[in-house]
């Protein structure tokens, strides 16, 4: 039986998948799971590991950090992109500030990471002094933009998560191209 729970962690993977491989990073696998018969689903959605930005080199080469604060764009833009399409699939809102107000239907319902963009947020303000809420508001909208663009793309690998459990990226690009992405 496909609980909202389990749905909703399915489209929150999705989320990250799409929005990850869309802004250029690769997928080596997304998955679902339960620890036991009951318990909340949880999922990861795994990225190339090369693709993750060392924040230590632009400090020390500041020819670099163009480089890295792109690549940190296109990081905060994947994370974003779980709690983008979860509350989209539950039919919520996020407002300028990522912020949700739950409506009494799901009060029970428990988010995939509710922190996903506070706590990205809180990182690209202790990399880049700089950052500001604004900035976090563009990229939260330019996130929701993209899962908008490509809905079909997130419900399809849902839809396949929910069936197999477990996708490669190989087949995660599949479905992108299924969707015409």
């Amino acid at each position: 039986m496909r609980t909202l729970q389990m749905q909703g962690t399915a489209h929150h993977e999705a989320g990250h998948a799409v929005a990850g491989v869309l802004v250029g990073i690769r997928v080596e696998k997304v998955f679902i799971f339960a620890d036991s018969p009951g318990d909340m689903y949880q999922g990861e959605c795994v990225m190339d590991a090369s693709s993750i930005t060392d924040l230590s080199r632009a400090r020390q080469d500041p020819r670099s950090r163009r480089w890295v604060q792109g690549q940190f764009r296109k990081e905060i833009i994947s994370v974003f992109g779980s709690p983008v399409a979860e509350t989209k699939f539950l039919g919520i809102t996020l407002d300028a500030d990522g912020l949700i107000e739950v409506p009494a239907r799901l009060k029970r319902y428990r988010f995939g990471h509710p922190q996903d963009i506070n706590t990205t947020f809180d990182l690209a303000i202790r990399s880049w002094p700089r950052t500001s809420s604004d900035k976090r508001r563009d990229l939260l909208e330019e996130t929701t933009i993209l899962i908008e663009e490509h809905w079909r793309a997130v419900c399809l690998i849902a839809e396949r998560l929910l069936e197999k459990r477990q996708l490669s990226g190989a087949e995660v690009q599949e479905l992108l191209a299924r969707a015409g992405c």
